[in-house]
């Protein structure tokens, strides 16, 4: 039987082999474009994350994923007023475009 953390990780046991799940990643070989945005929100970090997201998506609907380099904030009266996270967005190439 398997133990609530392997469940959780969708590791394999003996009982049942993990589950195949289409990878997020491209195929090789693949071209790869990663920019470095920064967010700003009044609510939260994730926030931030996603108005990075949100903004690289509209030029490039291919984004595959985010590597947050650092978060930090502006505090007034003791209190968090703006969350900044600064972020390297990664988003594939579209096949069949040419090279350059």
């Amino acid at each position: 039987m398997k133990s609530t953390t392997e469940q959780a990780m969708g590791k394999a046991t003996a009982e049942q082999p993990a589950s195949k799940s289409p990878s997020e990643h491209a195929s090789a070989p693949a071209q790869i474009h990663v920019t470095e945005m920064v967010g700003v929100s009044a609510q939260s970090w994730a926030d931030a994350a996603q108005g990075i997201i949100s903004q690289a998506a509209k030029s490039h609907p291919t984004v595959t994923g985010m590597d947050v380099k650092s978060q930090t904030c502006v505090i007034r009266n003791g209190k968090i007023v703006e969350y900044h996270l600064t972020g390297k967005v990664a988003w594939l190439e579209k096949q069949g475009k040419a090279e350059k």
